[in-house]
């Protein structure tokens, strides 16, 4: 196994072992199906609810405030798995090597999606507006490409980078038991300094970057930590449920902001470490056998998971208009969770369509331009 092939926390994988002769970490890649199946579903809530309605009502609203106490954060997975394979797997291995393969692995793909969705969105423009102005499009390439503002999935790739580019130094805080207490302080800074939305700043940095380090810590003695998680699991599940009931008290109220804090931005944080670890524990536990359909399912998804994050938000936009549409008068709520599900189901296949398609096309080219 070539370390090209862990490309990115989103990429197909299966993560070799840290060691000769050890299995691949088949439960974290497990956890990688279930979080960008949880990022669709979220996507998918977002753009039926707030575009592909006619209008918003205190239903539709209900339904998505339910869709985001549910999913809201599941790319805080990302950035865990992403820790846990480079603690596991990569950190004793010369960084320049490694940091070269994500740059080819995610940053070609984030180029190339980059400049056809900035060139859509410019030539819609230029139709409408009834002018081409090539210099606009260069600009908003460049901006686009800097802050990750071609989609409202981008930003992540260039916040995974940057935490990939300082890696070696995240790790050694994690292992060292003299600086361990840093370690632990990057894991609770998120709870008091919140993402920005998808804007990069330094705070989301700090946010993904606490998920990041989480990763970090587990995967220095990976099995050995699934352990200790074990052990606490009822814990675990406390402050999943706790963050949860917290969560939809807060959209309740419209409680949100204390200064500088999003208060609920700090319950995803401890509502999405603790399910994420939840998972790992119920995953490593999981006994079913390798071809069965769920677990097939969960491999699959994994396997199209970098494919399916960079495409499946522009194909979520029209499929959420068309759904939306055929709503019944008066938008009753088994319409719209109807309506939710169907979005996904829809974007989903449409963006496994096209992940088939690249790979039949551009072999294994295709990971350079959409990462499948």
């Amino acid at each position: 196994m070539t370390t090209e092939t862990v490309a990115a926390p989103l990429a197909p994988s299966r993560a070799a072992a840290a060691t000769p002769g050890s299995a691949y970490v088949d439960y974290v890649d497990l956890l990688r199906g279930l979080a960008i199946l949880q990022i669709v579903m979220l996507h998918a809530g977002n753009a039926f609810l707030l575009q592909g309605l006619p209008e918003q009502t205190s239903r539709s609203a209900a339904v998505h405030a339910v869709n985001l106490v549910l999913f809201h954060d599941s790319t805080l997975y990302f950035s865990i798995i992403s820790g846990i394979l480079y603690s596991h797997l990569f950190w004793r291995r010369p960084h320049g090597p490694f940091f070269r393969a994500r740059l080819a692995n995610i940053g070609s793909p984030y180029l190339v999606m980059s400049l056809v969705l900035t060139a859509v969105a410019w030539a819609l423009a230029a139709r409408r507006d009834g002018v081409a102005d090539w210099g606009l499009f260069a600009r908003e390439l460049v901006v686009n490409i800097l802050t990750g503002d071609a989609w409202n999935t981008m930003w992540y790739i260039p916040v995974i980078l940057g935490l990939y580019a300082i890696s070696p130094i995240l790790s050694r805080l994690a292992r060292s038991a003299r600086w361990r207490w840093i370690a632990v302080l990057i894991v609770l800074l998120p709870l008091l300094i919140s993402r920005t939305g998808t804007v990069l700043t330094p705070a989301i940095f700090v946010y993904f970057g606490g998920a990041f380090m989480f990763g970090l810590m587990l995967g220095v003695a990976l099995e050995a930590s699934i352990d200790i998680l074990r052990q606490n699991l009822r814990w675990l599940c406390v402050a999943a449920l706790l963050a949860t009931a917290a969560l939809v008290i807060t959209f309740a109220t419209d409680i949100d902001r204390i200064g500088f804090t999003s208060l609920r931005e700090t319950l995803f944080y401890v509502q999405r470490l603790s399910m994420a670890s939840i998972l790992l524990v119920a995953l490593h536990a999981w006994s079913a056998p390798a071809d069965s359909i769920l677990r097939s399912l969960l491999v699959a998804a994994a396997s199209t998971s970098f494919g399916v994050y960079f495409v499946h938000g522009p194909a979520l936009r029209p499929i959420a208009r068309l759904v939306g549409a055929i709503m019944p008068p008066g938008q009753p709520w088994w319409a719209l969770i109807a309506g939710v599900v169907a979005t996904f189901l829809a974007g989903l296949a449409v963006s496994l369509a096209v992940v088939a398609l690249a790979r039949l096309a551009l072999g294994k080219r295709s990971r350079l331009v959409i990462g499948a």
